[in-house]
């Protein structure tokens, strides 16, 4: 009798389907997917199934069409309920007693081709046969290596999901972090800590830091169970109680800091401190009822800015307690932080050695010194410049590389979360167009003196050092220009925030997009430009020869070819009128007439008309106007203007004089920083930026 061959297959198909128990299999584990580099042709476990029952393939339907037979067989394999083994027994057996692969195959009778496909099944990752042969033998850590890196977690020190225990500090304590590699130095394949140039988004500048880490470890990841709590570092009783008095030194090491001098002379009992920001208040509380139930010790939280990172705070008595403790495990390099005598040896070598400007004491640390101290303190800083000269910039070409790639990354979101068209300040690359730009220290708005006049005059430098130390913070070479641009209500002239820049064009431009700026000024809204996806052709003008030179140095060293970049050294009167090219964005931020005075030429346009209603008359509303004229349909005009040196609102009579070819239809908000001794209040100001479009 013949057999139908069809309908025996479908029979067959039949029963198959019916051999697979779908029902106990969770939605997330359906949705599993072989990675690629298993499979060409990747096939999801519901996809399998649907393809099953709607068009009954069978195997060589599945081979024939791109699937690979090993991943069918192992879904047939699962769905048939054969997988003796669950999830957590396979990580016990891979994981955590390293057996290989193979061997699990062979001891719960497990086809080995489906071993690959079952560790991806639940999501385990690969371990390398070399890794794993290295964690099998590894050593156990010491009680005393434990303790290092539970200390140091709770300063400097951090964890990776590999179970690797990493440690970075500044170069200055790099005597530290070589003790520390030292005593890890058999789960670690460093010979030496690495030094690095890293960049500090805070101060847009680059700092010198020193790290290693080590291999990762079975007994790492077992710390990383009670200190990382969801993925984040989060201190708990449990990690504490762990901590004994090495790991507090270590601790203390790591994040600690001692002032003797917190009173007028430098014998007064010492003030420690463990600066703790990285943790909540609430768990700066844990930590401080820690210290109280095991070391009779009660340190107060108190708060760098207002109620915003907290630190402990241990007054004399608990201080000494603290010394007392962690005293006998303090090394070499860290003495000074727990020892009077070794930290005078080191202030008075640190100030033969003209490196102490940046650990002067400042603010109310300062303020408590006797006259004479704050004196000497004043005279060590003006020494120092007086012979290091004008604090400034340099960079090699690489952190300038670095320092526009960091604003190319910069996002919208951080600058406005609530997307309320307030623009936060950000500083990325500003000093960068210090550095091209050194001549803008030699200039000032109407009625001040520059900072380079102020650093020059002895009287009123002391006295600037004397306010920053007293009111602004340290006397770095940031610190003191700080001062020097702001010295008794003096305004020396700005430049424009690339990162404001950016944003405008990021959120108002469309890609491929062409920008006119007929006063560029320092540069920042061509490195706005430059680091814009948006921005296909930058345009400008500007009458300095110093500004266009500096312009031309850093669009040659940061710009990648992205962005076309074309810059004309003259008036805006003078090539405005014969630019042939149209545009969809003209930004600009033209001189408020004589707030701001760059020089004495008469290519300067408040100097060629020399009242205010000239220059708004004759040069602004002309240059505002034709410039309107080159914009493409749908192109935008964008201004930052500000008020003249007498008051005179520009903004309100440049939009009076041109109601009928102009109109608003956007303002942004431009933040500035409160000055710390010049605003009192400390409330923040904000600048507009208005966007118009033609009138039709």
């Amino acid at each position: 009798m013949a057999v139908n061959v069809e309908k025996f297959k479908k029979t067959k198909m039949k029963n198959h389907i019916k051999s697979l128990d779908v029902g106990n299999f969770e939605e997330e584990d359906c949705e599993f997917k072989i990675s690629k580099s298993r499979v060409k042709n990747r096939l999801s476990l519901d996809e399998y199934i649907l393809i099953l029952k709607e068009k009954s393939w069978s195997q060589n339907d599945f081979k024939d069409n791109g699937y690979s037979r090993h991943q069918v067989s192992f879904y047939n394999w699962i769905l048939k309920g054969k997988n003796p083994i669950d999830k957590e027994i396979f990580i016990e057996e891979y994981c955590h007693s390293m057996m290989e692969l193979f061997d699990i195959a062979k001891k719960y009778n497990i086809p080995k081709d489906n071993m690959s496909f079952l560790r991806e099944y639940y999501g385990v990752k690969r371990e390398g046969h070399k890794r794993r042969l290295r964690i099998k033998n590894e050593e156990p850590l010491s009680e005393h290596q434990e303790q290092i890196i539970l200390g140091s977690l709770l300063g400097d020190g951090f964890l990776d999901k590999s179970g690797s225990f990493r440690l970075r500090h500044s170069v200055k304590q790099i005597e530290y972090a070589r003790w520390v590699l030292k005593k890890l130095s058999n789960h670690s394949t460093y010979e030496d800590v690495k030094v690095s140039d890293d960049y500090d988004e805070r101060h847009d500048s680059f700092n010198k830091t020193c790290f290693f880490s080590t291999l990762s470890h079975s007994g790492i990841r077992e710390i990383i169970k009670y200190t990382y709590l969801d993925g984040e570092r989060k201190v708990s009783i449990e990690w504490l109680n762990k901590i004994n008095d090495l790991g507090l030194a270590i601790w203390f090491m790591d994040d600690g800091t001692t002032d003797f001098s917190h009173r007028n002379t430098w014998d007064s009992l010492p003030v420690c401190k463990i600066f703790t920001c990285s943790f909540s208040y609430a768990e700066n509380k844990i930590i401080q009822g820690w210290f109280k139930d095991k070391y009779g010790i009660n340190p107060s939280i108190k708060y760098k800015k207002v109620n915003k990172n907290p630190y402990l705070y241990f007054n004399c008595d608990d201080s000494l307690k603290l010394i007392s403790i962690i005293n006998p495990f303090v090394i070499d390099s860290m003495r000074y932080k727990v020892d009077f005598e070794v930290n005078l040896e080191q202030y008075i070598e640190s100030k033969k050695n003209r490196e102490l400007i940046s650990n002067i004491p400042t603010k109310s640390n300062f303020l408590i010194l006797k006259e004479k101290c704050r004196s000497d303190n004043v005279d060590l800083v003006y020494d120092f410049y007086r012979k290091e000269g004008f604090p400034k910039y340099s960079f090699s070409d690489d952190e300038l590389l670095v320092m526009i790639e960091k604003l190319k990354n910069l996002k919208s979101h951080s600058l406005s979360p609530l997307n309320d068209k307030n623009i936060k300040q950000n500083t990325r690359c500003s000093n960068m167009i210090q550095f091209f730009m050194p001549h803008m220290f030699n200039l000032a708005c109407k009625g001040s003196l520059s900072p380079t006049e102020i650093f020059n005059n002895d009287e009123m430098f002391k006295d600037a050092i004397l306010r920053r130390l007293s009111y602004g913070g340290k006397c770095t070479h940031s610190g003191i220009k700080s001062v020097l641009k702001t010295y008794k209500n003096n305004r020396s002239v700005s430049n424009f925030m690339p990162s404001v820049a950016k944003y405008i064009y990021d959120n108002l431009l469309k890609e491929d997009s062409t920008v006119l700026d007929f006063c560029a000024g320092f540069g920042g809204r061509m490195l706005g430009a430059i680091s814009s996806k948006n921005v296909k052709i930058y345009e400008c003008i500007d009458p300095l020869k110093e500004n266009t030179d500096g312009l031309e140095k850093m669009n040659n060293k940061v710009n990648n070819g992205d962005t076309e970049v074309v810059i004309h050294n003259s008036t805006a009167e003078s090539i405005i009128y014969n630019l042939d090219k149209k545009y969809d964005m003209v930004f600009t931020s033209p001189p408020y007439f004589d707030k701001e005075i760059y020089s004495d030429e008469k290519s300067q346009s408040y100097n060629l008309f020399n009242t205010y209603d000239k220059w708004l008359n004759m040069w602004l509303v002309p240059m505002v106007i034709q410039s309107s004229e080159l914009l493409n349909d749908g192109g935008i005009i964008v201004l930052s203007l500000g008020n003249t040196h007498s008051g005179r609102d520009v903004t309100t009579d440049l939009e009076y004089k041109l109601k009928d070819k102009l109109e608003v239809i956007d303002t942004y908000y431009m933040e500035t920083g409160a000055i710390e001794y010049n605003r009192k209040n400390k409330t923040k100001r904000s600048f507009p930026i208005k966007v118009y479009k033609k009138v039709i």
